[in-house]
């Protein structure tokens, strides 16, 4: 008998632990899993909005980087072509350009067909740039080119400007024909800085592939007593001290009623 009260006894502990024990550790077990389940979501809920955020952010810091490398690029660029397009030359400008020994001659430029080129030229004209430069390349029965700081053929001034001429795009109908000032460049047509030559015979196959931008109007007589002294037959650097030698090239205002060349002020 004592036996089986033992045995029931034992039972009914075991009854109870099932009953009371045990049942409730598991619901709550359940629950824990559960907070730790939303837990886990709300984390990862939180992650994706952070990173939501920093995309957005990154997205802000990359449109301000952008609109920045706009902006220093466009400063870049017209640093590159060595001239300040916001102010242009426009209609027709005069220059004055003066040969040691030999006299000055006048220049017509057309700003309307070349306001790149005319503008970067007179800049440098007025700079005095040019002065006590020279004419380092002098053909017979073709052209004279000046304007090379390093007198070699390879000169400039570290500024390049965009070749105003129709294979490059610019509408420029002014022709080579003798006494027409157009400029130098390499094979790049963009790589047009200080360099320039005056045709002293027609020269039309020129047409479309230099940025001429204006005329020799008074003077001519002065040129072919150069080209006569210094014009070589085969295409050559003229030796250094035995080239003509730019005095100095300025803007100047249009022939006054007396007939006075005026520099400008």
């Amino acid at each position: 008998m004592a036996t089986k009260k033992e045995t029931g006894k034992t039972t009914a502990k075991k009854e109870t632990k099932k009953t009371v024990a045990k049942k409730p550790v598991k619901e709550e077990k359940k629950v824990e899993t559960k907070k730790k389940e939303i837990k886990k979501i709300e984390k990862k809920e939180e992650i994706k909005v952070k990173e939501v955020k920093e995309k957005k952010d990154h997205k802000i810091v990359f449109a301000i980087i952008g609109i920045a490398v706009v902006v220093i690029l466009g400063v870049v660029v017209n640093l590159i072509k060595g001239v300040d397009h916001s102010n242009l030359r426009n209609g027709k400008v005069y220059a004055q350009l003066t040969i040691k020994d030999f006299g000055s001659v006048k220049l017509e430029l057309d700003a309307d067909k070349a306001p790149i080129t005319v503008t970067n030229f007179i800049d440098l004209a007025n700079s005095g740039f040019y002065d006590n430069l020279s004419f380092h390349r002098i053909l017979k029965d073709f052209m004279m080119q000046g304007g090379d700081p390093l007198g070699n053929g390879n000169g400039d001034n570290g500024n390049y400007i965009e070749g105003e001429f129709e294979t490059n795009g610019h509408k420029n109908d002014i022709s080579h024909v003798r006494g027409t000032i157009s400029m130098a460049r390499g094979d790049d047509p963009n790589s047009a800085s200080t360099q320039f030559f005056i045709v002293t015979t027609d020269s039309t196959y020129l047409d479309g592939n230099y940025a001429a931008f204006g005329k020799v109007v008074e003077g001519m007589d002065i040129l072919d007593k150069v080209m006569k002294k210094y014009a070589t037959e085969e295409d050559e650097l003229l030796e250094e001290g035995k080239r003509p030698v730019i005095e100095s090239i300025r803007e100047i205002k249009e022939e006054e009623p007396e007939g006075k060349i005026v520099p400008t002020e």
